[in-house]
C-alpha cells in the first residue's frame, strides 16, 4: 500500500445567514406586541432592555437604564422621531446610536442592540 501525498481539500459548507443570526439572537415576542411610540421592557440574560417602535415603524433596542439616578428608566420616556426623552429631566437618547444628549450627564452613551424580525417574531442580537 502506498502513502497518499497531498492535502485533503477542505469542504465548504454553505452557511445560512438566518441560522447564524438565530445563534446570537434572542426572541423577545411577536412583532405586533410592540406598539408605536411606547417603550417596552424585556429581560435577556439578566439585562433589562427597552424595545421601542417609532412612528415610521422602526424598531430599536437599548439598555433600559436611568440617565439620572433619581429619574425614570428609558422605557418610561417619550418617543419622538428616533429619540426617547424625558422633558422633566432634560435628557434625550438617540435610539439608533444610544448617544445621550444632556448637559453635565455622567452617562454619554447607552448600549444599543440590533433588532431583527423573522416570520413576525422579534429578535434582539446581544454582542
Amino acid at each position: 500500500m502506498g502513502v497518499i501525498k497531498g492535502r485533503m481539500k477542505e469542504q465548504q459548507v454553505p452557511v445560512n445567514v438566518s441560522e447564524v443570526i438565530k445563534a446570537r439572537a434572542y426572541p423577545v415576542g411577536d412583532e405586533r406586541d410592540f406598539y408605536s411610540l411606547i417603550g417596552r421592557m424585556v429581560t435577556l440574560q439578566d439585562r433589562e432592555i427597552g424595545v421601542f417602535r417609532t412612528s415610521d415603524g422602526g424598531l430599536f433596542a437599548l439598555d433600559n437604564v436611568r440617565i439620572n439616578p433619581e429619574g425614570i428608566r428609558l422605557t418610561e420616556g417619550i418617543v419622538s422621531g428616533h429619540t426617547v426623552y424625558d422633558p422633566s429631566d432634560d435628557w434625550k437618547v438617540d435610539l439608533e446610536t444610544g448617544d445621550v444628549t444632556r448637559e453635565a450627564s455622567n452617562i454619554t452613551k447607552v448600549p444599543a442592540y440590533r433588532v431583527h424580525i423573522m416570520k413576525s417574531k422579534l429578535y434582539i442580537v446581544l454582542a
